[in-house]
């Protein structure tokens, strides 16, 4: 009887320890750490910000080969999601909530856990070429058993943080130097203009379809123009928000002139919209070649864009400058405008 009322009582103050215990403990988890690559921040920051590129340097990813990643939201930017399911991950995201010249703030989620854990990169130019990367994290103990886990968590999270941070530095070094030589962009202050649209899609990675729907849209767009007295005003072009991964979700666009347009006057009939192209600020490249290669040109606007600290804030617009009937397609002429913010 005397050993049970022992264990009862050894039982109680056990409890009493876990419990008691454990509000005394902090009730967040932070750390950091840090690592200086011998790259500009510019192409540092580029990788960081391209979550196609997270798995080439995460210290998880070995954790669970075959764990399945797919993508949400834009390609890049405050939206941009990864999402994970794998038997030793378990289920979770992490997505870019805001960016700076010098900073990505990311929230991860895990399956399961009501709030989402911060983790952040902060980046300092070490001078031209090389650059400081400080990776923090900070999660919000809300439990008893997490806080008592939140002794542990700097340890374990401590060590894959330094072991995610060499890997980023040898991937980034191991690449040559990127100036964006191959790009000459330019910022340049664009007017509005107005426009008769319609909306269209096709698959990425189908040129022949994306040029089949194209031709149906301009081909609408011609029929409606004529018919309610629009003359066409400029080259045809295209507008899109390019957050599918798979599908290019655009609209085929036609700048137009008529009389009583300014004042609202003029109508088409849908699916068909009149509006205008973004005004303001703009990065401006001129691409010339094929239209399939345009997905890579983007790319590297993109990339440059996140290196120079510049967020997207609008539609891209690519216009088609050159006749494809007439011009060969390594001399075909497009020019892409990307709106940014002020």
């Amino acid at each position: 009887m005397k050993a049970l009322k022992f264990m009862f009582w050894l039982v109680v103050v056990l409890l009493a320890i876990f419990f008691v215990g454990a509000w005394l403990l902090p009730g967040q988890v932070a750390l950091e750490r840090s690592i200086r690559i011998e790259r500009a921040q510019a192409q540092v920051y580029a990788v960081l910000e391209d979550l196609d590129r997270f798995n080439d340097w995460s210290p998880w990813y070995e954790h669970d080969p075959e764990a399945e990643y797919w993508r949400s939201g834009p390609a890049r930017g405050p939206g941009a999601t990864l999402h994970w399911r794998g038997e030793r991950l378990g289920e979770g995201a992490l997505a870019i909530v805001s960016q700076q010249p010098d900073a990505i703030d990311t929230q991860v989620h895990f399956g399961g856990q009501p709030d989402p854990a911060i983790a952040n990169y902060h980046l300092q130019a070490l001078g031209p070429d090389a650059t400081q990367v400080t990776w923090t994290f900070s999660a919000r103990m809300a439990w008893p058993q997490a806080r008592w886990f939140g002794l542990l968590l700097p340890r374990y999270i401590g060590g894959d943080y330094e072991t995610g941070l060499a890997s980023l530095k040898d991937l980034v070094e191991a690449m040559p130097v990127d100036t964006f030589d191959d790009l000459a962009v330019s910022l340049e202050q664009i007017e509005a203009i107005d426009i008769i649209a319609i909306a269209g899609s096709a698959p990425r990675d189908d040129a022949q379809a994306a040029a089949l729907a194209l031709g149906q849209a301009y081909g609408q767009l011609l029929a409606l123009a004529q018919d309610r007295d629009l003359t066409i005003a400029g080259q045809p072009m295209t507008l899109t928000q390019d957050t599918d991964p798979d599908t290019w979700q655009f609209e085929a666009a036609l700048p137009v002139r008529a009389e009583g347009l300014a004042q609202g006057r003029a109508q088409v009939p849908a699916p068909a919209r009149l509006g205008h192209t973004p005004s303001g600020t703009a990065a401006v490249v001129e691409h010339v070649g094929a239209y399939d290669r345009i997905p890579a040109t983007l790319q590297r606007l993109e990339q440059w864009l996140a290196a120079h600290g510049h967020q997207r804030h609008g539609p891209i617009v690519q216009v088609y400058v050159s006749d494809p009937e007439d011009t060969p397609s390594d001399e075909l002429v497009t020019r892409i405008l990307v709106p940014v913010s002020p």
